[in-house]
């Protein structure tokens, strides 16, 4: 799975330098839990040295299940207010299932100034579908909503790599499923980490 088997994360910054002296192998679950509660204090979405796509994206997401939270669909707490992109199919899509007007929808909406973008539009989080009994459009939500807790980060080179979002509990345990498969494979590597 991982292209190198890291984790890149600054241990230090959150008070747990002792585990980088430690193979994964002998991290506790308790120390995988305190490592995410300070990375999800802070908003930090770690970012693993893993290629970003649809093979893995269906791999990480099928190690966990979405509890259909909402933490997803509403702004973060002190943090800018968040939105999720669209395509027009996608929101073509939407329109037909709900009953909405695609104009109607639209007003939901905004655009994207970048011109690789421009076949895409933004709902503006808090999502105008999700309601204290949850999503309304779940069954057929966009791509993007599909795809989380997993985003892409940028790296050098134009290649992509896995960022998974550990502010629901679904984040959390597909984060906890990639530190098993790592320590698995360091195992099956003979390597200490």
């Amino acid at each position: 799975m991982a292209s190198d088997n890291k984790i890149p994360i600054d241990l230090a910054r959150y008070g747990l330098e002792a585990l980088s002296h430690l193979p994964r192998s002998r991290w506790t679950e308790a120390d995988v839990d305190a490592l995410l509660d300070a990375m999800s204090a802070e908003g930090v979405a770690p970012s693993l040295n893993i290629d970003f796509n649809l093979q893995t994206i269906k791999l990480l997401l099928d190690t966990a299940s979405c509890r259909r939270c909402g933490r997803c669909c509403l702004p973060k707490p002190g943090q800018p207010a968040g939105r999720a992109m669209a395509r027009e199919d996608e929101l073509k899509e939407i329109a037909r299932r709900t009953g909405l007007s695609h104009r109607q929808l639209v007003g939901y909406t905004g655009s994207y100034k970048l011109p690789r973008l421009k076949h895409f539009r933004f709902i503006k989080l808090p999502c105008p579908f999700y309601e204290p009994s949850g999503c309304r459009i779940y069954d057929f939500r966009p791509l993007v909503c599909r795809c989380y807790p997993i985003t892409d980060t940028p790296r050098q080179g134009g290649r992509s790599f896995v960022k998974i979002n550990i502010g629901c509990d679904y984040g959390r345990d597909v984060y906890k499923a990639v530190h098993r498969i790592l320590v698995q494979e360091e195992a099956e590597a003979g390597g200490s980490g």
